[in-house]
């Protein structure tokens, strides 16, 4: 994988991230969990993160303050790389391959 095409997948899994987060802002949740694996965010009613299974989460408050400039955030935070690194691990575990298929 050249430079470009690891660029625009740092992208996409971040723009996921940040995505995650603010539909859930968008539909009302002022509270959620941040998955310390994955980086995904998801509802606090769940235990377990529901993109990677992981139960290593982190409490956040989704208030107008936090999803600010969300994105540049994630983004200097190093979300992508961690996130897809986990990805590839996730993908590992369930014997998926680059194309996901199993």
């Amino acid at each position: 994988m050249n430079y470009l095409e690891e660029l625009k997948l740092k992208q996409a899994r971040s723009n996921q991230l940040v995505n995650s987060a603010l539909e859930l802002h968008a539909k009302g949740h002022e509270f959620a969990k941040l998955c310390l694996f994955c980086k995904f965010t998801f509802p606090k009613i769940l235990n377990n993160c529901p993109y990677c299974h992981n139960g290593l989460n982190e409490n956040i408050r989704l208030t107008d303050i936090y999803t600010h400039k969300l994105a540049s955030r994630y983004w200097q935070l190093g979300f992508a790389d961690k996130s897809l690194k986990a990805i590839k691990t996730v993908d590992y575990m369930l014997d998926i391959n680059d194309r996901g298929e199993m």
